[in-house]
This record gives structure tokens, C-alpha cells and sequence, in this order.
């Protein structure tokens, strides 16, 4: 049975609207707040945010539009010779739609506090590098990780739903990795 167009790119969106909400909400809501002297969920629990919410909606919409939820995922797999450029554009645009209606919903929480809410630098759950971020690795450093872990999470993916690969596993496999 062919899936229609249109319901990958709902699936994309909704996933990639999910993926934000609750993974950069992790961040924003429950992260660390210096200033106030709160620990919050620290760097692991924002990772087992996003974690767990690409294994939710892998076996959610996984059988709809594979979940790539990412553009990175889509060019991986478009690249991988699974998917026509034209499906790759209808994703990467669902994905960007996604995107943005979580995070204007994150900012519609966030502006709700009774205090009061100003974005800081990071106040999105946005991850950066420099000068004071974190431990303060350079361009070159954060340029590397982010092309390692990319080749690795792609290749967790493209080998979990190979024809050779356990695709009953593939969502746990997959949220894992990015965790």
C-alpha cells in the first residue's frame, strides 16, 4: 500500500513539532536556571528528553514516513539513494513547519510565567559553543562532534531499517543513539 504524500508530511510535521516541543521544552522549562540557583534536569535529562521522544514517535509515524523528524535525516537518507528529491524537499518543508509551530508553542509556555520571562542566549533549549557555553570548546572542536555523531546517528538509522537490519528495534536503536 502506498502512503500518500500528504500523510508524510503531516507525520513529519507533527513528529518534528513533537521532537521540539518536548526536547528543547526539557531544556527551557526543566534545564539548569543559574541565576535562580535551580539544577533542573541537567544535560542528561534533556538528553533522555529528546531520546525518548524519537523512539515515541519512531514507532509512531515510523511506518508512515520513516520519522526522520530532521533535516540531516533526510539528506542522509536522500543521499543513501531511499528517497526521491522531491520527497526529500516535501520532509525538510514539513520539518521546518514542525519546527516552528514548537517552538512559537514553547515560547507561548515560557511567556506564561508569572514572573515573567525573558529569552536569554540559550533560553530555547538552543546548544552552542565558545565562550561561555559550557566548557567553552572552540569552532573546529564543535564543528568535528557535530559531523562524528551526525555520521554515527545516520548510521544507526540506515542500518536498523535496512532490509539486513531489525526494524522491530529500529526506534529504540535510533532514540538511543541520539540520547
Amino acid at each position: 500500500m502506498e502512503i500518500k504524500t500528504s500523510s508524510k508530511f503531516i507525520a513529519e510535521l507533527i513528529g518534528t513539532f513533537g521532537l521540539v516541543l518536548f526536547g528543547c521544552g526539557a531544556a527551557a522549562i526543566a534545564g539548569a536556571n543559574t541565576t535562580a540557583g535551580l539544577s533542573g534536569l541537567g544535560l542528561l535529562g534533556i538528553a533522555v528528553a529528546f531520546g525518548l521522544s524519537v523512539v515515541v514517535f519512531a514507532y509512531t509515524i515510523g511506518g508512515i514516513s520513516g520519522c526522520h523528524i530532521n533535516p540531516a535525516v533526510t539528506v542522509g537518507v536522500l543521499l543513501a539513494g531511499r528517497m526521491s528529491a522531491k520527497d526529500a524537499v516535501v520532509y525538510i518543508v514539513a520539518q521546518f513547519i514542525g519546527a516552528l509551530l514548537g517552538a512559537f508553542v514553547l515560547q507561548q509556555i515560557l511567556s506564561g510565567q508569572l514572573a515573567g520571562f525573558t529569552a536569554g542566549e540559550w533560553a530555547y533549549g538552543s546548544n552552542g559553543w565558545g565562550k561561555g557555553y559550557q566548557n567553552e570548546y572552540g569552532t573546529a572542536s564543535a564543528f568535528l562532534i557535530e559531523a562524528v555523531l551526525t555520521f554515527i546517528f545516520l548510521f544507526v538509522i540506515l542500518a536498523t531499517t535496512s532490509k539486513v537490519g531489525n526494524s522491530t528495534m529500529a526506534g529504540l536503536a535510533i532514540g538511543f543513539t541520539l540520547l
